[in-house]
């Protein structure tokens, strides 16, 4: 390659390439800047060999996907993707193929956390790990699931001191993805029991939080636990091996081995479920009067700053009406349904949950913010010129001039959770006056701090029962057959104390058709609506018991 090229750099579309900062056998890296504004960027592009294999092309789609829909300062912007062209592929001597993907994100040109391992003291680490639990909560309300977390992948900015999480490669792979379908994935120190069992029905956010209990691990210890083996003693051991003892290399306080074992659970039940649960247990073993500061990065220390509040525009003439109707406890709650005893729909009031799956089912659950807004200061860069038509359709865009709606919806909310009953909330409205993302950002805010859990159905879908559809979203019994659809019932209805044989398989029913059996293969008949009705009561009873519900019903 010329010399001269680099220090000019080589045009790609909006951007001008500089120089390689990181390889691998898959991809390369380089530092660029965009060319009109000359902000620094990092660009991503998959080598030939890489664009030839399905598993590292799957990997890179997931990452503009997952990545695409963020907006956190936490975690690295993406700014564009694209394909290199002829001309790139002449100018670099062919070491840039044409027609391989490339991803433009935000450059963080001061290391890795990995660096840090060992030699922060605690101070730094709780606020590092606070910061971290906070991006993942958004990436986590969003159904983003990292699933590669490590301290390598945690990046330092020297443009803001911050962290910046990156390479979501692996985010939200499935059993779905032909590419990646069976293969564990994942680093081998830092991975939960179910990737290492590959079962991805079984991942969701008490994996990344496994991940991030290793992370704290290494972060106070210099390692991670299992560290200094093979890969496969490295992975029998996070399957069967508990942790003895931590030899934290720093001062730690009383509890926080507690929450290291927690995160570290085997059973992804008895972990923490959500990252506002474990970053609720970690601020309480520590007082401070701001629990959760900026974290900023330096060879020294890990520095706070004050957070604010962010506020809405004016509102306009489309703007969408919201009425509110608060409901009484009743009895309807203690109804159930038994198959076979259509004469009646009592059922006995559900069992106490088993002690031993109280201590993660059931979590001291953070309490509801006053504020419907994040509170952060938002750091990340507006969109470049010229960038952004590559990832159209996947970019997060947020919600303007509603605040005085958002501030009804939460404090709603608020207020049916304090009271412990259920509220119903109307929102109408011409179409395109954003009543669905309303909803939606009131569900997924609520998900985000760990108040409640968020259902939707959507009743303009051609599905006969979008209930049955939200149900198997929960359950993750989507495409099973009816076996493994039926087992997967059982096993969530015993986990919550609903031992009976004849609802799972009533539920299960409820769940179907299912693929590969006869249209008139049914182990239930459902009378009316009114069964089914009462038996989807049951469930939202059952999960009612971990936190409160946000129930979306759309159209």
């Amino acid at each position: 390659m010329n010399p001269a090229k680099p220090i000019h750099g080589i045009p790609l579309g909006p951007f001008l390439l500089h120089r390689v900062i990181g390889r691998g056998g898959m991809g390369v890296v380089w530092e660029g800047r965009h060319a009109e504004q000359q902000i620094p960027v990092a660009i991503k592009v998959l080598t030939a060999i890489g664009t030839s294999d399905p598993v590292f092309r799957s990997c890179f789609h997931n990452e503009v996907a997952a990545a695409s829909t963020l907006d956190h300062p936490v975690i690295v912007q993406v700014f564009d993707q694209g394909t290199i062209s002829e001309l790139v592929e002449l100018e670099t001597d062919g070491s840039l193929v044409a027609g391989s993907p490339y991803l433009a994100m935000e450059l963080a040109s001061g290391g890795t956390l990995r660096q840090a391992r060992g030699r922060l003291e605690w101070a730094q680490i709780w606020r590092v790990l606070l910061r971290l639990l906070e991006g993942l909560a958004h990436a986590h309300a969003r159904g983003v699931v990292h699933r590669d977390l490590k301290p390598s992948n945690v990046l330092l900015s020297q443009r803001t001191g911050g962290l910046k999480l990156t390479d979501f490669g692996l985010a939200a792979a499935t059993e779905e993805d032909d590419a990646l379908s069976g293969q564990v994935l994942g680093t081998p120190d830092y991975m939960a029991p179910e990737q290492i069992q590959a079962n991805y029905r079984d991942v969701g956010p008490w994996t990344d939080l496994y991940a991030i209990g290793c992370m704290a691990t290494a972060l106070s210890t210099g390692k991670p636990p299992f560290h200094g083996r093979s890969i496969q003693e490295t992975m029998e051991a996070h399957l069967s091996e508990v942790p003895k003892d931590f030899n934290h290399v720093c001062d730690v306080p009383v509890g926080f081995d507690d929450w290291l074992r927690q995160m570290l659970e085997k059973s992804h039940h008895r972990r923490f479920q959500r990252a506002a649960d474990a970053a609720w247990a970690l601020k309480k073993l520590v007082t401070e009067e701001n629990p959760n500061p900026r974290v900023t990065f330096s060879p020294e220390q890990l520095q706070p700053d004050g957070r604010s509040s962010a506020s809405g525009n004016p509102l306009d003439s489309r703007t969408p009406r919201i009425e509110t109707a608060n409901f009484t406890q009743t009895n309807v709650l203690e109804a159930g349904f038994r198959p076979g005893d259509r004469g009646s729909q009592e059922l006995a009031p559900l069992p106490q949950i088993a002690e031993d799956l109280l201590i993660a089912r059931r979590p001291t659950v953070p309490p509801v913010p006053q504020e419907h807004s994040a509170g952060r200061n938002q750091t990340r860069r507006p969109p470049l010129l010229g960038t952004g038509l590559g990832i159209f359709g996947l970019r997060f865009l947020p919600i303007v001039g509603r605040t005085a709606e958002q501030k009804h919806l939460w404090a709603s909310f608020r207020n049916s959770v304090e009271k412990g009953c259920a509220q119903a909330v109307h929102i109408t409205g011409g179409v395109g006056t954003g009543k669905t993302r309303l909803a939606a950002w009131l569900g997924g805010r609520a998900h985000e701090t760990g108040a409640a859990t968020l259902l939707s159905a959507s009743f303009s879908e051609s599905e006969s029962s979008p209930f049955a559809k939200m149900i198997n979203r929960e359950l993750r019994c989507e495409n099973l057959k009816r076996e493994d659809c039926y087992s997967r019932v059982l096993r969530f209805m015993k986990i919550h104390g609903w031992d009976s044989e004849p609802d799972a398989r009533a539920l299960t029913e409820l769940l179907g058709p299912f693929p590969d059996e006869p249209e008139d293969a049914h182990w239930v008949q459902f009378e009316s609506d009114s069964e089914r009705h009462t038996l989807l009561l049951r469930f939202l009873q059952v999960l009612c018991r971990i936190r409160p519900i946000v129930l979306l019903l759309d159209d």
